[in-house]
């Protein structure tokens, strides 16, 4: 069992270099890099498709806004 689970997790600190690297990378500029996430292993991706929008105005924007309220207002 464990050679297997060695091939398909990482070690948890590798999700803290990903964090680290969004929070203080010189690579990363305000202007250049507004409209991009950091995924794992810090590489720059954008937003699915059906989620992204122009200017962040649409409706596909406004369906994910209402539903990550309504699945985080428990905890807020």
């Amino acid at each position: 069992m464990a050679p297997l689970k060695m091939l398909i997790l990482y070690p948890v600190v590798f999700g803290a270099y990903t964090e680290l690297y969004a929070g203080l990378s010189q690579d990363l500029s305000l202007d250049r890099d507004q409209a991009i996430y950091i995924v794992p292993w810090g590489r720059k991706a954008r937003a699915r498709p059906d989620v992204e929008t122009e200017r962040g105005e649409g409706k596909n924007s406004a369906k994910l806004y209402e539903w990550c309220e309504t699945v985080t207002k428990e905890y807020a």
